[in-house]
């Protein structure tokens, strides 16, 4: 092997695992602080987040901080500041907002912690400065800064403190070293200032977690039966409709809607009560998950009336998961003291045809379920696909 072919062989390895050094360090960065909140990290991802405007914000403060330097200072270094701040601002404006949800957290979180170096920077060479007034304004809008980045990142806690701290530390270091007597008690009080700002950032991040739970809960509730846990009639006509607007593209392959209604179930309830009643629907509930393929969605419509979506699949596929689900109704249901219980099901089903509403559809569907009990319990029909949907148009 050539040295320049052997040199690009082994920078291939290198690049893979910086990649993907950077990747586990931008997921631990952008984790919530407890484990619990793990199911809802896009949402703190989203919600918790500078936006532009908080971003814009950021940029007044240090633009004033700069321009403050170069009036009130007569810093030399005020040109390669503000140099350095309007592109590590213009950075971190870019990758906020769509680009950062078009690219990821990582360039956002490099643009970040840019920023803060960049405005503690800035402010600790005004405080090396020597004038008091100056060193006020610096030690303010600093102050102002490193809380702002903490409040507006508070849904990723551990970017929020990281960038606190880098802005807080380069503005101590640099201040520091400027050997002055009055900046003395800013340089003690930097431990009280990141104990506030990690605290503000935890609670905040607490606040925040407790808000998207109580927001997904009521959701859940929204679009969920409570006895079963399965999708209620609206969440089922949501994802019906989904799926008819899926199947009403051209080539594209056809789903199925299918009708369930228990037979038998009144008699179990009236005879051994609701609670018995509400134990065989969740038995039920649970038997026709297993039955079902990943992609199909069972729904409880109300009462003992279920509905399943089932994914793109050849009549055949149909058939057999009809028979499956009439099988699981039809075996027999050991609940808690009681003796085993037989019930059955009656399933009529529909075609997802481009050409049918959904009233439409689930009318055929319904009038499929009639068909079946008629012929009997534990039967299945299937409306043949609409002969307008094969027809050209």
């Amino acid at each position: 092997m050539d040295p320049p072919a052997q040199t690009e062989h082994l920078a291939v390895p290198r690049l893979r695992r910086v990649a993907h050094r950077a990747a586990a360090l931008t997921s631990w960065l952008t984790a919530p602080d407890s484990q619990d909140d793990e199911p809802i990290r896009p949402q703190l991802g989203v919600m918790g987040v500078a936006t532009r405007n908080d971003v814009l914000r950021s940029i007044i403060m240090i633009a004033i901080l700069v321009t403050c330097c170069g009036c009130l200072g007569g810093l030399e270094a005020t040109a390669p500041l503000a140099m350095f701040a309007a592109l590590t601002s213009a950075a971190r404006w870019f990758y906020t907002g769509p680009v950062q949800r078009a690219r990821g957290d990582g360039p956002m979180l490099a643009a970040t912690l840019a920023c803060a170096f960049s405005a503690g920077l800035i402010g600790g060479v005004a405080m090396s400065s020597g004038h008091r007034g100056l060193m006020v304004i610096a030690a303010v809008q600093t102050a102002a800064i490193a809380v702002g980045h903490s409040m507006v990142n508070a849904g990723i806690p551990r970017a929020a403190r990281l960038s606190a701290s880098i802005l807080i530390i380069t503005f101590v270091i640099l201040t520091a070293i400027s050997l002055r007597s009055e900046v003395l008690p800013i340089v003690l009080l930097v431990p009280v200032w990141l104990m506030v700002i990690f605290t503000v950032v935890a609670r905040l991040h607490a606040v925040l977690a407790r808000s998207l739970w109580a927001q997904r809960m009521t959701d859940h509730l929204a679009n969920h039966d409570p006895l079963t846990g399965l999708p209620n009639r609206a969440r089922f006509m949501q994802c019906l409709q989904a799926a008819c607007d899926v199947a009403a593209h051209p080539g594209a392959a056809t789903g199925h809607v299918l009708y369930l209604d228990l037979d038998g179930f009144k008699a179990v309830n009236d005879s051994l009560g609701h609670i018995a009643g509400d134990q065989l629907l969740r038995a039920v509930s649970q038997g026709f998950t297993r039955a079902l393929g990943e992609g199909d969605i069972l729904a409880r419509l109300g009462g003992d009336e279920f509905a399943v979506i089932l994914s793109p699949a050849p009549p055949e596929r149909v058939h057999r998961i009809a028979e499956a689900l009439v099988h699981v109704a039809t075996a027999p249901f050991q609940l808690d003291g009681l003796p085993p219980i037989r019930i059955g099901v009656s399933i009529g089903g529909a075609t997802l045809a481009a050409r049918l509403g959904i009233s439409d559809l689930l009318h055929l569907a319904d009038t499929m379920l009639y068909e079946a009990k008629r012929s009997g319990r534990g039967t299945f029909r299937l409306a043949p696909c609409p002969a307008t949907d094969l027809a050209p148009a």
